[in-house]
């Protein structure tokens, strides 16, 4: 159908034909659904914002026992500054930190980072509760939008960006996944140009490292081994300074906690499963059996790996390759919460890429924009709708690579010379 006709007023001509109005159907049409659509929620969100704000949300929640991240992270980082780096894994002292801070009642989750993340959280210490949060959430949140901003350059990559609900929720809860997403979407945005500073940043993932566990299999099936070389010398450089810096104890403490967060995570649940957005935590909200559970995630986990480590290993584009890793990091893992979700913003600003290149069907926008409702959903209820969420960027980013693979094998099987 044709779209809404803008002729030029002719009325002292013999030949002027009179205006046609455009029918409801064209103005609508005519309407950037998308710019309403993310202004709307983008609204909403400051709206939100500004209302916990009128409640002392920057640190009415702690002050009311009510568990935060950020708190545990401005605790970890006042015990590091006061020379107590050795006991930032003692709840009981990380708690009398907070309380001593913020009140007789308030307290913060444990505080469960590997060592090398002191070094981020470490300068948070100097500052108050408040003051540290503050700078938390604007260098976390302009390094998040920076990266997808150097992923994309469109001008909406911005407020599509903002208008993604895990972001959000980040920049609520104080949590590091805008943080992580930035490094995972600089990380690939540099490799297939500066591979070793490209892997320097996988390499800071030690910070988080069951979101780095997919990346030496990547590099290795692509053949980037100065990318893979950048990230192995950067991880054990961060390891190596913290051990130098906090001490053995601190590493003791970690391990000590490390195992203990397993168990209640992982084992009996006992954080809810509903925060668990994996397959594995899926089925365990399901009662069934814990074996049977970690089996089946095992299988999806090692079927993911291997499709990704396919697509790395052919010569697809570039920011295909970085859709994949950033939805199958969150596909492999059993331990994943709504936060670390962040990263599907990251494949969905390198889809916009795509799709801005070669053109977006319906279908895609479709599973996109249902997807963003399933967070949502998550964010509101704590059901299991974001892994269903990451299951939909999955489809969409698997969608793309069934077209591209056979046309890019073929193109590079004609292009070969015959012998």
């Amino acid at each position: 159908m044709a779209g809404p006709l803008s002729l030029a007023s002719g009325a002292s001509s013999p030949t002027a034909r009179p205006t046609v109005r455009p029918s409801i159907g064209d103005r609508l049409r005519g309407i950037d659904w998308f710019f309403v659509g993310a202004s709307v929620i983008v609204a909403i969100w400051a709206l939100w914002l500004f209302v916990l704000a009128q409640h002392d949300w920057l640190a009415g929640e702690v002050r009311n026992h009510v568990s935060t991240d950020f708190a545990a992270f401005w605790s970890a980082g006042r015990m590091v500054v006061s020379g107590e780096a050795a006991f930032v894994y003692d709840q009981a002292r990380q708690g009398a930190v907070v309380r001593e801070a913020l009140g007789p009642v308030a307290r913060a989750h444990e505080y469960l980072n590997p060592p090398p993340f002191l070094f981020v959280v470490a300068p948070l210490g100097l500052l108050g509760y408040v003051a540290a949060k503050v700078a938390w959430l604007a260098a976390t949140l302009a390094a998040f939008l920076v990266v997808a901003r150097r992923i994309e350059p469109h001008p909406r990559i911005v407020l599509a960006a903002l208008a993604v609900p895990v972001v959000f929720l980040n920049v609520v809860s104080g949590q590091n996944g805008l943080l992580t997403a930035a490094i995972v979407g600089a990380a690939l945005v540099l490799l297939p140009a500066r591979p070793w500073l490209g892997g320097i940043l996988i390499g800071a993932l030690v910070i988080k490292p069951q979101l780095a566990v997919l990346f030496p299999f990547l590099l290795a099936a692509s053949g980037n081994w100065r990318a893979f070389a950048g990230a192995a010398l950067s991880a054990s450089a961060l390891m190596l300074a913290s051990l130098l810096a906090f001490g053995p104890e601190t590493w003791a403490g970690f391990l000590h906690s490390f195992a203990e967060a397993g168990g209640t995570v992982l084992g009996d649940g006992r954080t809810g499963w509903g925060k668990v957005q994996s397959l594995f935590g899926v089925l365990r909200h399901l009662d069934v059996a814990p074996a049977l559970a970690w089996s089946i995630q095992a299988a999806w986990g090692v079927a993911i790996a291997i499709l990704a480590c396919l697509a790395w290993a052919r010569p697809l584009p570039s920011d295909l390759k970085a859709a994949v890793a950033a939805v199958a990091i969150v596909l492999v893992q059993p331990y994943v919460f709504i936060y670390d979700e962040a990263m599907l913003a990251v494949a969905m600003a390198f889809w916009w890429r795509l799709a801005r290149a070669e053109g977006a069907g319906r279908g895609e926008i479709a599973l996109l924009l249902l997807a963003m409702l399933c967070l949502i959903a998550t964010m509101m209820t704590r059901a299991h709708l974001g892994y269903a969420a990451a299951l939909l960027v999955g489809a969409v980013v698997a969608g793309r690579l069934v077209v591209a693979w056979p046309d890019r094998t073929s193109a590079s099987t004609s292009a070969r010379p015959s012998s």
